[in-house]
């Protein structure tokens, strides 16, 4: 089964500094592995720019959370899982993904980062529950053909796959935590429904959107995605941090953009993406009705920002 993921656009800084690294306050106690039960129902925030999910598991000590997060329709969706399950859990090592038994499981790299009083978090920027992982490479040009023949009208996650799920694993080398979700699909509904609405929002036609022959095409993607990568913020270079920005763009009958979201799906105190103003100058075949004519529509991307290699 094919699935579309947003690509992300991974923003290396030119002066290495180094990756955040993980929380290392305990010794390993085996290689059994943690598993949390739900102590919350789902939950569910419906804000103008992005859906979110969220559980609780576990109580006390042991309390762990998890977020699906979507900033538009789309077959992938942003995920953090924190506690302190994953203290031990390290910066760019390959971390094992399964969502049921005797789903092979798939390789990810995930941010670390902090959730406050729940503790280590593993972010990922683009994810699914069948194909794992993603990171757009910008140094490879997309492929028009490809974008044409793969974008549905609107994506959306997979709520027949979902359905299989009953757990999420989280794996890195023989440290183990599983969180019993049981499974996924009425919740996926929930966030599908909530993410198609987003087009609403954006002063955008849904019904419209609901027949559209072609997404969006960006044609001058390397030249703008180059500008991007050269202008890491300043103030967050000097300080150390990194984050991931979710883009959106909207882009009239003829391709012209005309207008740029910016959001932080990482919290940050110095790293404010400029890269709308590098987007005023991209250039797209614009997205095309049912009938073909040229429609009013969106285009997403997530933007990494990630020092050193």
């Amino acid at each position: 089964m094919n699935h579309k993921f947003p690509r992300s656009l991974s923003v290396i800084a030119a002066l290495a500094i180094g990756a955040v690294p993980a929380i290392v306050t305990a010794k390993d106690k085996g290689s059994q592995p943690l598993v949390v039960e739900p102590s919350g129902q789902w939950n569910v925030d419906y804000g103008k720019e992005t859906c979110r999910l969220a559980r609780i598991f576990g109580e006390g000590e042991n309390r762990h959370a998890i977020f699906f997060e979507q900033w538009g329709p789309d077959s992938g969706f942003s995920f953090t899982a924190a506690g302190p399950g994953f203290k031990r859990f390290r910066s760019g090592k390959v971390t094992e993904w399964r969502v049921f038994d005797g789903h092979e499981p798939r390789d990810t790299q995930p941010m670390i980062g902090d959730l406050g009083s729940i503790g280590p978090a593993l972010i990922y920027s683009s994810l699914s529950l069948e194909e794992g992982h993603e990171i757009y490479d910008p140094k490879k040009r997309a492929d028009p053909d490809a974008e044409r023949d793969n974008a549905p009208p609107i994506p959306a996650l997979d709520t027949e796959f979902a359905s299989k799920a009953s757990f999420i694993s989280l794996k890195q080398g023989k440290r183990e935590v599983i969180l019993n979700t049981g499974p996924l699909d009425d919740a996926f509904k929930v966030l599908n429904d909530c993410a198609a609405g987003l087009i609403t929002e954006w002063g955008l036609d849904l019904e419209q959107h609901k027949t559209r022959s072609r997404a969006p095409v960006w044609t001058n993607q390397a030249k703008v995605v180059r500008r991007i990568i050269d202008n890491y913020p300043r103030s967050a270079l000097n300080k150390g941090e990194q984050g991931i920005m979710n883009m959106r763009v909207n882009i009239d009958e003829s391709g012209t953009v005309t207008q740029c979201t910016i959001g932080k799906a990482t919290d940050t105190q110095y790293l404010n993406s400029p890269a709308c103003g590098p987007m005023q100058q991209a250039k797209f075949e614009p997205a095309l009705d049912k009938d073909g004519k040229p429609m009013a529509s969106y285009y997403r991307t997530n933007i990494i920002y990630r020092i050193g290699g």
